[in-house]
């Protein structure tokens, strides 16, 4: 069994939780597991040079839908990474060593 560290936002204050990674696989394969439409949408016009560049819902979903893969394929190689060093905890390492490899991969 793997464990994923995560952080929680309660009331301004980061509390760490742990959560068993098969159980939140099986979710984020899940339809309704992506990122909202509206974060997507703030995220992607952070990098707009012009104040007229628009972004269609469409746009906005697929986006959202490539991310969300994203991370879940980051999290599954970390994973990965976790076990074949021993580990039954992902850690900050894992994901730095699987980083490289994986932006070349998308």
């Amino acid at each position: 069994m793997l464990v994923l560290f995560r952080m929680r936002c309660d009331g301004g204050v980061l509390i760490p939780e742990t959560f068993d990674l098969n159980t939140t696989l099986k979710m984020a394969g899940s339809p309704e597991r992506t990122f909202k439409s509206e974060t997507t949408k703030e995220v992607l016009k952070l990098y707009f040079r012009g104040q007229k560049t628009r972004v269609t819902d469409e746009a906005t979903q697929m986006v959202a839908e490539v991310t969300s893969l994203a991370v879940v394929e980051a999290v599954l190689r970390a994973g990965k990474q976790a076990k074949a060093e021993g580990s039954s905890v992902i850690q900050a390492g894992h994901l730095e060593k699987i980083i490289p490899q994986l932006i070349l991969d998308l």
